[in-house]
């Protein structure tokens, strides 16, 4: 199951990055870079941390998982426009950026949290391999 886990962590992360220095490449070419770098850290991290989320219920952990993704994704959208804040100046666009972040956070982290939602998790072993 480990294996499972690991390969939904990469794959989300490779999506995350793609789309991350596409939405960057309007920002310029450092955004682009910048998008690339952050959708995989952010991407990767999001995986981490929504499979933690300890719930009996689907609907908890898909709403977890959802707002988890909201915060990638401002984190993503945000962070793509820093190099145009910190060169041009412009302040507006890192609000642009933080909102589109948002709304495809939360579209994507809604999708991904509906299928960690419904993996099966690792049961830890209480007593090694002997124990009844």
């Amino acid at each position: 199951m480990q294996t499972w886990h690991n390969v939904l962590k990469w794959v989300v992360a490779v999506i995350s990055a793609t789309v991350g220095g596409f939405i960057g490449i309007f920002a310029g070419p450092a955004g682009a870079v910048t998008g690339v770098v952050s959708g995989l850290l952010v991407g990767y991290y999001y995986i981490h941390f929504t499979l933690k989320l300890e719930s009996r219920y689907a609907l908890v952990r898909i709403l977890r998982g959802t707002f988890n993704g909201a915060l990638a994704g401002l984190i993503c959208g945000a962070s793509v426009h820093i190099p145009n804040l910190s060169v041009q100046g412009r302040e507006a666009d890192i609000f642009v950026g933080a909102a589109f972040g948002i709304a495809l956070g939360i579209v994507f982290g809604f999708i991904v949290a509906c299928i960690i939602a419904f993996m099966p998790r690792e049961k830890e072993s209480e007593g090694g391999i002997g124990a009844s």
